[in-house]
Parts: structure tokens; C-alpha cells; sequence
């Protein structure tokens, strides 16, 4: 049977409608999954209206085999793709999840990077007949039953900035639930929305960025999101040594539970705005209960 569409308005200045897929939501429940894709990031969302963004998608195949255990096998439609910036372990998978899902609307930083992935997910877009936004500060995607995902970062142009410098930066709420998604944005990128009066960064779960690097998570960002929950999206053993540890000390200091995919797979988070549970720790693995 075929899906109907209907239109989900972006809260923003000049930014279109676009259509969105409705699937039956779990329960009231906002899921927020950080894919195990090695040493990249992938963020799946599955709001409870039903609507599923995918953030970023890590460097290879490995996220289509990760979607496919959260997503039902029959559904081949991915409402939003957000491609923070254009690194290889950040869009590199993105080139099969255009392959093989219909993807309704694609949102990106407008950033550069030299990779044969962005070559070829435009020529892709541009086949498929996909929408693409570059998305800046202010602008809000309702994402139906009080779900919202809003752009924090860039503010404006960064086609000719360093690609990480550029990285999108998003924050989801539902209830008295958020979630902060970094990309790969360094410090200098965190201090502008630390020193910002207008933004709010406290927020339940924190993206390191970066993959848990120290040019990311600083003191001052910490300080000012207090995160319950950190996150780190690394490959295990990798090259670079994510996370490093002064990020884990400063984490440390301000009680932070950090959850790393290297150790434990992918990491899904439910919450239906009111509670909050990551599903799939091992029975072993202790996190400080939220307040």
C-alpha cells in the first residue's frame, strides 16, 4: 500500500514546506540511536509521529547494516538526511543510504571537503531530484508531537571555512528531554554558543565532538550544557586515540556517564519526555540514575 504524505511545516524564516512520511509511532516515545559505524557518526531518530531523521552516515556500508536493525526491513523511506560536514567518516555511508532509501528532504552546512563522496552524493541528489537546504541558526523542524530539532550552528556561510569549523550543530528536545549533536565542532565553534545569550545548550545527552577529541568538549561548553549522558561515536582501537583523555577527565569532573560505541555497539536512547532509558547496555554496565 502506498504511504501518504502530508506537509510538516520548518519553523523558520523562508525556509519550504517539505513532505514528510508519517510511520505509527512506539508508544509516545522518541527514540535517538548513535549508530555503530567504527570511527565515524551516524545518529538515527525515530520520532513518536512516526518521522525518521538520519544525521550524518559515518564512512562506509556499515550504517545501512546498522539502520537496518533499528528500522523495520519493508520501510525504504528516511524522512530528513543531515549531512553535518562533508568528511569522509561523517558522508562516506551516505552514498549507499541514497542507494537504497528515498530520502525526502537533504539538509547540509554548505561546507567543502576534497572526497570522492561528495562528488558523488551530488550527483545523486541531483538524479533522485532530492531537496537540499543549507540549514543555519534559528531554524526548527517539527518533527510532530512536540519533537523539535533545531539548528544552533553555523550562523552563516562556511563554504570557505575549514569543513570541521563548519559543522552543523543541532539540538532535539521532547518533554524535558534534549539532546545536543555536535558533528565534529571544535572549541572555537563551542566558545560562540557558550558566549551566545540567546541559545540554550543544557542538555540530557551530549555528542562529543569530534569523536571524543580533545580540540572538542571543552570545559566551558561542558560547563555550560551539564549533560547527565556523553557520547562518543569512535572506532575501537582507533588510530587517533578517541576519546582522549583529558576529554574523559573534564567529563569526569561534572559527573558526566560516557557511553562509548567502540564498547558497547550502538546506543539508543528512549524517552517518552517525561523518563528517560538507554535500551541496550549490558546488564553489568553501571550509568548514574538521571534526577
Amino acid at each position: 500500500m502506498k504511504k501518504a504524505f502530508i506537509p510538516v511545516i520548518f519553523f523558520s524564516i523562508a525556509v519550504s514546506s517539505v513532505y514528510i512520511v508519517f510511520r505509527s509511532g512506539i508508544d509516545n516515545e522518541l527514540q535517538v540511536s548513535f549508530l555503530d559505524v567504527g570511527q565515524g557518526d551516524a545518529i538515527f531518530i525515530q520520532s513518536p509521529s512516526g518521522i525518521q531523521v538520519l544525521i550524518d552516515g559515518g564512512k562506509d556500508r556499515s550504517v545501512v547494516e546498522e539502520l537496518h536493525k533499528v528500522m523495520p526491513l519493508f520501510d525504504k523511506t528516511i524522512d530528513m538526511v543531515v549531512a553535518t560536514h562533508p568528511d569522509m567518516d561523517h558522508i562516506g555511508g551516505l552514498v549507499d543510504v541514497l542507494k537504497i532509501f528515498d530520502v525526502g528532504v537533504f539538509l547540509e552546512s554548505g561546507g567543502q571537503s576534497e572526497n570522492n563522496a561528495q562528488d558523488t552524493l551530488e550527483k545523486q541528489l541531483a538524479e533522485k531530484n532530492i531537496e537540499r537546504k543549507i540549514t543555519n541558526r534559528g531554524e526548527e523542524y517539527n518533527l510532530g508531537k512536540g519533537v523539535y530539532l533545531t539548528t544552533l550552528y553555523p550562523y552563516d556561510d562556511v563554504s570557505n571555512i575549514e569543513s570541521n569549523a563548519g559543522s552543523v550543530i543541532m539540538r532535539l528536545s521532547y518533554g524535558e528531554y534534549t539532546f545536543l549533536l555536535t558533528g565534529d565542532a571544535p572549541v572555537e565553534s563551542e566558545l560562540i554558543l557558550v558566549g551566545s545569550d540567546t541559545v540554550k545548550l543544557q542538555s540530557t545527552v551530549l555528542k562529543f565532538g569530534h569523536h571524543g577529541s580533545d580540540s572538542s568538549t571543552s570545559f566551558s561548553f561542558l560547563e555550560k550544557v551539564r549533560p547527565q549522558y556523553g557520547v562518543v561515536s569512535a572506532g575501537k582501537n582507533n588510530q587517533y586515540g578517541h576519546p582522549h583523555t583529558d576529554v574523559l577527565d573534564r567529563a569526569s569532573r561534572f559527573n558526566v556517564d560516557v557511553l562509548q560505541t567502540s564498547e558497547l555497539g550502538t546506543i539508543t536512547f528512549s524517552t517518552n519526555g517525561k523518563e528517560i532509558r538507554v535500551l541496550n547496555l549490558p546488564e553489568d554496565f553501571q550509568v548514574r540514575k538521571l534526577e
